[in-house]
Formats: structure tokens, sequence, C-alpha cells
């Protein structure tokens, strides 16, 4: 009896060492399939790390020619900048010299309109005084106040 005793103590610390050792195992396994797992996602972003970087050098490379090809234009481009300013300020000069040609045209048609008006006036008076055989006395007046007038006030 005895023995049957010590056989069943022995018989259950057996069932215990087997399933710690049963749980051991199932540790280790998963320990290592964690571990090939991990092994697997650092393999994938080191994969994706070396194609990020071979796409960036693409682009670097894309870009750096487009800049070149570029710089052509670039300068053209600043060049009409230039002559578009120049050109915009011969404009406006032209503007302002046919503005002051048009300001001194309209003061010479508002001194012809006068000078004929003055004319009329004149040859009116000539033809009464000759009609009436008066002297003329205001003639010259009228003139003086013309040449007076026509210096000092032009129209704007």
């Amino acid at each position: 009896m005895k023995a049957t005793r010590r056989l069943g103590k022995d018989n259950d610390e057996l069932k215990m060492l087997r399933q710690e050792r049963e749980d051991d195992e199932k540790v280790h396994r998963e320990m290592q399939m964690l571990e090939e797992n991990a092994i697997e996602r650092i393999m994938e972003m080191e994969q994706a790390f070396v194609n990020t970087n071979c796409m960036i050098e693409t682009t670097n490379y894309g870009l750096s020619t487009l800049e070149r090809y570029n710089v052509g234009p670039k300068k053209e481009m600043e060049a009409l900048m230039l002559c578009t300013g120049v050109y915009a300020m011969n404009v406006n000069n032209a503007l302002t010299k046919v503005q002051e040609a048009v300001k001194k045209f309209q003061a010479a048609e508002w001194r012809n309109a006068h000078l004929r008006r003055i004319c009329l006036l004149s040859s009116r008076k000539k033809l009464y005084y000759r009609s009436s055989k008066r002297k003329p006395t205001r003639l010259c007046t009228s003139l003086r106040y013309f040449y007076s007038i026509s210096e000092t006030s032009l129209p704007s």
C-alpha cells in the first residue's frame, strides 16, 4: 500500500511536471512566433524604408531636372517683366505728352476763335465806320484786351 500511495504521489507529481513542461513549450512556441512576426514586420518596414528612399531620390532628381529646365524660361520671364515695365513707362510718358499737346491745341483753338471774333468785330466796325464816316477808337483797345487775355488766362 505504501507503494501505491507513493506511486499515486509520484503520478500526481509526474502530471504536474508534464503540465509545466507543456506550459513551458507553449510559452516557448509563443515567444518564437512573436519573434518571427517581429522580424517579419521589421523586414517589411526596412523594405518600405528602402522604397521610400528610392522614391525620394527619384523625386529629387526630377526636381533638379525641372529646375535646370526652368532656368531659361525664368530668365526670359524676368527680362519680359523688365521690358514690360519700360514699355509701361514709355506709354505713360507718351500719354502725358499727348495730353499736353491736346491742352495746347485746345488753347490754340480758343485763341483762334477769339481772334476770329475780334476780326469779325473789327470788320463790322470798319464797315460801320465806313458807312457812317466816324473815326474808329475802340479797335485798338479790343486788340490790346485780346492779347492781355490770351497770354494770361488760357482754358485748361
